[in-house]
């Protein structure tokens, strides 16, 4: 049952959508005669591809080696839309990423939601801000933080026809279920939840979104 979820979250992150539009923007540099841009964003492209591919067959990775290719994810994300907004990860000192194993390519489905149905549609400044830290002796809390337009403008939007799925977000859930029962851990220690964020004055201020897993060293 894992080796399958393990498939099908592979499967989930390299969807067609994102290696078409990818591929499609570093031709446009390239139309453009703006040659080190497109060199630029084909060696990220790359590299991302080769981290996803070479992961894959790990069922646990470092957390440094799933944030690194998390934030080559980003980057591209980034400059297919003209570096339109930023983002920050930042690592609790209590945490050695390098010591603590996680399942590949865990994060990237709330990443992508937080980009596409948050960011994406904003007007303001836009940013994406991703936080790491130690819970207790047992546990890693990862933040997920974006200051988009909020799920209920989201929704509106996907009801009027613009709709993009994520596709890795069910499975998601399923693979921090496997990793409870796989690690003999209690089951509230893997989990997730999402959280409206609100201003002063009560308006939407973007998404949060907290999971929490077991440290596997």
């Amino acid at each position: 049952e894992i080796a399958s979820m393990e498939m099908r979250a592979l499967r989930a992150q390299i969807n067609p959508h994102f290696l078409f539009n990818t591929l499609n923007s570093i031709n446009n540099y390239i139309l453009q005669n703006e040659g080190d841009i497109a060199s630029k964003y084909l060696v990220k492209f790359s590299n991302l591809m080769r981290r996803i591919l070479a992961n894959s067959s790990n069922s646990l990775i470092s957390l440094s080696e799933e944030l690194a290719t998390l934030e080559l994810y980003i980057e591209i994300e980034s400059m297919r839309f003209g570096k339109s907004f930023d983002y920050f990860i930042n690592i609790d000192n209590m945490v050695d990423p390098d010591l603590i194993k996680t399942p590949p390519m865990l994060l990237q489905p709330f990443v992508e939601n937080a980009i596409w149905h948050g960011l994406l549609h904003s007007n303001k400044e836009k940013c994406l801000e991703i936080n790491v830290h130690r819970n207790g002796e047992d546990v890693i809390n990862i933040s997920i933080k974006d200051n988009g337009i909020g799920r209920k403008a989201a929704a509106e939007i996907s009801k009027g026809g613009a709709k993009r799925k994520s596709y890795g977000m069910d499975i998601t859930k399923k693979r921090l279920e496997l990793l409870n029962k796989d690690y003999n851990s209690d089951i509230e220690n893997s989990k997730w939840e999402v959280i409206d964020l609100n201003d002063e004055t009560h308006s939407t201020s973007g998404t949060e979104i907290k999971i929490s897993i077991p440290i596997i060293n």
